[in-house]
């Protein structure tokens, strides 16, 4: 085996490597004997077969197997050998030429790779200013969060007077004509519908009426659900064969009950359904003020996990603007095509500056870890793995079973490569965060609950409209490239 090694740029090599016949004969012959002990070929005697026919039989697939293993053990030992701190799996380079294998001859075999070095970084956390958001919970956030809760552990009832905007209607829709008379055998189907999935006009009508009344309607264009929902849903039809005819018929809409959600009462029972796994004296939920308390504190519990969460991101945009440095650019889209065949050369253009950031957050953290010299011992991760199994049982079946042998589960869990290789990650992250949680200068700042949730929904509206102005920009050059 000979191995050169070419620099593309400061970031990229290109390493050529030669097979030679001592590299793969030796196994390839081995094979082939081994095969012909056990062949039984008409005409032939068991282990008489000829070794030319079973070269060309078999040799192919076995130089190809050998061939692959050398390559990779090569590739592996020089980068060793030469101390190349190198990121990303080597790729084949474009010059490489369709491999043409011919077993029969002892010949060398040429392949070239191209790999990426890792850039030099030194990352100064203390040089980065984080915000670390507060929320403020106050009792209007408690009251109304005890509302909705009421409301969704409540009970339905039947209601008689004016309707409201959460009410549900059993309603029956019937066939009219221009005069607003019955279809002899028109559509008549009764249907349950919220408030909520009428155009707001209509919503605004229906206000003002309350069970046995009722009012002309053309679902179509009266509801807020598309034609097929309309016609199969509300009208009952699975097969629409002219949708334009029935779109164009008229209704009567007859309000035949209107139910609303009862709200639970604040007593132990309801306490019980929100805390079902607990003894409520234990806890101190026992009264009124003590289960707001109590809400209040979970409430505080989910905004700060949320909170955190935020601080985090910002660490990490923080880093990723304050940390210098250059990446392999055209080795990194050549390694990205190759990853995901779906992916074009015009998509992925688009879509490069976020994978770029991820790159780069990757290769931060790792180095933080390195300079840190962070690690995981098997205890570790083991006890991790089983605290995702239980945190499973928790959520699936409400509990935790105490009695369970989870080592083999454990052992299970951790032969998967793809969830140990998220699962390590995951935590060289968290001891990364915790060791960064020291190292940025931090500024505190409250902010009342209601502008947080304005606040997160107008950055999720923001982020929406860029991941679709990206996917559109994508399809776009698509387009064009199909074009030209």
């Amino acid at each position: 085996m000979k191995i050169t090694q070419e620099s593309i740029s400061d970031l990229n090599l290109l390493l050529n490597l030669t097979i030679e016949p001592e590299d793969y004969q030796p196994e390839l012959n081995s094979e082939l004997k081994s095969i012909r002990k056990d062949a039984q070929f008409k005409g032939f005697r068991k282990g008489q077969v000829p070794v030319g026919l079973l070269r060309k039989m078999y040799g192919e697939k076995i130089l190809i197997d050998r061939i692959n293993k050398v390559l990779g053990e090569s590739l592996n030992n020089y980068i060793k050998e030469k101390e190349l701190k190198v990121f990303m799996e080597p790729i084949p380079a474009d010059k490489e030429q369709k491999l043409l294998l011919q077993p029969s001859q002892a010949k060398n075999y040429e392949f070239a790779f191209e790999v990426a070095l890792k850039p030099n970084i030194t990352v100064n956390a203390k040089d980065c200013t984080v915000e670390q958001m507060e929320i403020v919970i106050s009792e209007d956030d408690v009251n109304e969060h005890v509302a909705n809760l009421r409301t969704r552990f409540g009970q339905r009832v039947d209601a008689e007077d004016l309707i409201q905007d959460k009410d549900m209607l059993n309603v029956t829709f019937i066939e009219v004509n221009e005069e607003g008379e019955a279809v002899e055998d028109g559509i008549n189907k009764e249907t349950a519908l919220f408030v909520e999935y009428f155009n707001e006009d209509v919503q605004d009508e229906l206000l003002d009426m309350k069970a046995g009344d009722s009012r002309n309607i053309k679902p179509f264009d009266d509801l807020k659900k598309d034609e097929d929902a309309v016609a199969s849903v509300v009208l009952g039809i699975k097969e629409v064969v002219d949708m334009e005819a029935l779109q164009a018929k008229s209704f009567k809409m007859n309000i035949d009950k209107v139910s609303r959600m009862a709200p639970a009462s604040l007593d132990a029972d309801f306490f019980g359904k929100l805390f079902p796994q607990e003894d409520l004296e234990s806890t101190g939920v026992i009264t009124e003020q003590d289960f707001r308390t109590r809400i209040k504190e979970e409430m505080s519990k989910a905004y700060k996990e949320a909170t955190n969460n935020r601080f985090y991101e910002d660490i990490r945009t923080a880093l990723i603007s304050n940390v210098s440095m250059e990446l392999p650019t055209d080795f990194l889209k050549k390694y990205l095509l190759l990853q995901n065949k779906e992916t074009t050369p015009e998509i992925l253009e688009v879509e490069y500056p976020t994978v770029e950031e991820s790159i780069k957050w990757s290769l931060i953290r790792n180095q933080i870890s390195e300079d840190h010299k962070i690690e995981l011992s098997p205890e570790q991760v083991e006890d991790k793995a089983l605290e995702d199994i239980q945190n499973y049982f928790q959520k699936s079946m409400g509990y935790i079973p105490l009695d369970a042998d989870y080592d083999p589960l454990v052992k299970q869990q951790l032969q998967n490569e793809e969830y140990r290789t998220k699962l390590v990650t995951n935590m060289v992250e968290e001891k990364v965060m915790d060791v960064l949680k020291k190292e940025v200068s931090v500024t505190e700042k409250q902010m009342p609950l209601a502008d947080f949730i304005k606040l997160t929904e107008k950055e999720r509206d923001e982020a929406n409209e860029k991941a679709k102005a990206i996917r559109e920009a994508a399809e776009n050059k698509a387009v064009t490239a199909d074009v030209e």
